[in-house]
C-alpha cells in the first residue's frame, strides 16, 4: 500500500543520517569514528566499528566495540543481528563500515554466487554475472542501496569509512583537456549510488606548505562542502550555514566540533528554526520515536539477513516436505507475502521461510 503525502520536516538526530567519511591514507578516519561515538554516546557499547575483508585498521584504539567480517554473507548476518536484536542483545545506535574499498570484492563474489544460483553458469567476475551487460554490476546497486535502506529503518546511524582518489573529469563533447578532483576510490557507478543515498560527504585531506620545493608543514582539513577540486556535500537547507571545512589542529576537541556543527546543519534547516535548547529537546523525542520505530521495523516481515546459500538450503527443504504441509496454510502464507512461486530462493521473505519450517519441524 502507498504511503499517503506528509509535510517534511528536517531530521534532527545523527542516527538519521547516513555518512560517508573519506580521506587519504592514515588521515585518522577510523580515529575519528571512534571519537564521535564517545563524544556522542559516552559508551563504547553503542557504536560499533565493522573492520571489512582485510582491512583492520583498529588495533591500537582502546576501548572501541569491533567486530572483523570478511564475506559479504558474513555481512548481512551481523546486519540481521544488529536490527532484530537491537534493545535485546545490544543496544548500538551507530555503526561504521571500514573501509568501503573492502566491501565491494565481497560484494562481487556474493553476486557471482547468486548469478550461479539464479542462471546455473558459472561466471568467472562481476561482468560476466547475469548473462552480462552490466546486469552484475545492477545487482550489486540493488544489493547495496538495500543494505544501507535496511539500516535506517532499524535506527541505526551509518558512517562509512574510504579511501580518497584523485581522478580526472572530462565533460561530455568538451574539446579540452578536463579537470582533476579529489574523489572516493570508488567505481563511478557505486559512487553516483552512494552519493545519492548519502545525506553527508566528508573528505579528509593533508595540505601541503610547500616553499623552494621543500614541505614546510602540512595542515589535516576535514571539508563540509566542495570547491571544485575536494568534492564533499552536505543535505542541508539554504540556511544551514555549514563551513567549507575545518582544520583539525586548530580543534580543542574534533569530535564534538563535527557533531555541533551537523546538529547546527539539521537545526537550521528549518525554515522557522528553533533555539538550541528547543532543539535539544525536539532531538530527544526524535531519538525516543526511532527506537519505536525501529522495534517495529525489527518485528516487520521486512526484516532479512539469511544468505542465499541458507535460503537454497531452506527451500529445498520445504520442497522436500511439501506433502506434510496443509495446502490452506501455504496458500494463506503465500498470499500473505506475494509469493507466486517457489523457483528462485531469493525471492521469498524471510519471514516466510521461516513461517512455512514451523509446518514441517
Amino acid at each position: 500500500m502507498f504511503k499517503k503525502p506528509v509535510i517534511n520536516k528536517p531530521v534532527k538526530s545523527i542516527e538519521s543520517l547516513q555518512i560517508f567519511l573519506r580521506g587519504v591514507s592514515k588521515w585518522g578516519k577510523t580515529t575519528l569514528f571512534h571519537s564521535l561515538g564517545m563524544e556522542k554516546y559516552g559508551d563504547p557499547e553503542r557504536y560499533l566499528l565493522i573492520g571489512l575483508g582485510s582491512e583492520m585498521g583498529y588495533k591500537l584504539l582502546d576501548n572501541l566495540q569491533a567486530t572483523q567480517v570478511e564475506t559479504f554473507e558474513e555481512l548481512l548476518e551481523l546486519q540481521k543481528w544488529l536490527i532484530e536484536q537491537k534493545g535485546k542483545e545490544h543496544n548500538i545506535s551507530m555503526i561504521g563500515l571500514d573501509v568501503v574499498s573492502e566491501m565491494l570484492p565481497m560484494l562481487e563474489q556474493y553476486v557471482c554466487k547468486l548469478s550461479f544460483k539464479e542462471t546455473g553458469k558459472m561466471c568467472k567476475s562481476i561482468n560476466s554475472a547475469f548473462s552480462g551487460y552490466g546486469s552484475g554490476q545492477k545487482r550489486m546497486e540493488t544489493i547495496l542501496r538495500e543494505f544501507f535502506t535496511k539500516f535506517s529503518k532499524a535506527g541505526i546511524g551509518v558512517i562509512l569509512i574510504g579511501h580518497t582518489k584523485v581522478k580526472s573529469i572530462k565533460e561530455k563533447g568538451s574539446d579540452d583537456d578536463g579537470y582533476n578532483v579529489l574523489t572516493s576510490d570508488l567505481p563511478n557507478h557505486i559512487e553516483s549510488l552512494l552519493y545519492g543515498m548519502f545525506d553527508v560527504i566528508l573528505t579528509g585531506t593533508v595540505d601541503k606548505d610547500v616553499q623552494n620545493n621543500k614541505i614546510q608543514g602540512t595542515q589535516r582539513r576535514l571539508y563540509f562542502r566542495g570547491d571544485g577540486y575536494v568534492q564533499s556535500g552536505v543535505r542541508f537547507g539554504e540556511n544551514a550555514d555549514i563551513p567549507e571545512y575545518i582544520v583539525c589542529e586548530e580543534q580543542d576537541n574534533l569530535a564534538r566540533t563535527v557533531i555541533d556543527i551537523l546538529e547546527e546543519g539539521m537545526r537550521k534547516s528549518a525554515i522557522n528554526p528553533v533555539d538550541k535548547a528547543e532543539f535539544k529537546k525536539q532531538q530527544k523525542k526524535e531519538e525516543a520515536d526511532i527506537e519505536i520505530k525501529a522495534q517495529k521495523y525489527a518485528e516487520s516481515k521486512e526484516t532479512t539477513g539469511y544468505t542465499i546459500e541458507q535460503k537454497q538450503d531452506m527451500l529445498e527443504k520445504i520442497k522436500a516436505n511439501l506433502s506434510s504441509i496443509e495446502m490452506s496454510d501455504l496458500q494463506k502464507i503465500m498470499k500473505e507475502y506475494n509469493i507466486s512461486s517457489f523457483k528462485d530462493a531469493q525471492t521469498i521473505p524471510d519471514k516466510a521461510l521461516d513461517e512455512i519450517l514451523e509446518f514441517i519441524d
